[in-house]
């Protein structure tokens, strides 16, 4: 092989490892990691790894680097509040009745 060749490989071989997204979801499917750098030892076995670290959790490698933003960086009390604003706001307590605008049962009399 060539140095031009083997130059060329390289570049190629490292290109494709940078366009990488590794995400892990727990069990509730939320995402827990999210980065261009794998959570995990990939030489062995994935499976135990993942359990290990996020019980019931699920490593997804996906080649989508451009939207790969390091979950680091992201606030998520913004991303739940984007995700679920009903959940994340507080709920407004219902109106207390007031007595004196209440209707008043007229009392029938059997005569």
């Amino acid at each position: 092989m060539t140095a031009v060749a083997a130059v060329t490989l390289s570049a190629l071989a490292a290109s494709s490892y940078a366009d990488i997204c590794y995400l892990v979801y727990d069990r509730n499917d939320q995402v827990v990691y999210r980065d261009m750098r794998s959570p995990i030892d990939l030489s062995g076995p994935i499976g135990p790894q993942v359990n290990a670290r996020w019980r019931g959790g699920a490593l997804v490698i996906v080649g989508n680097a451009d939207r790969c933003i390091p979950l680091d960086s992201v606030d998520l009390r913004t991303v739940a509040n984007l995700v679920k604003p009903d959940a994340a706001a507080p709920q407004a307590a219902a109106p207390k009745a007031d007595p004196a605008k209440a209707p008043k049962a007229a009392a029938k009399k059997a005569g």
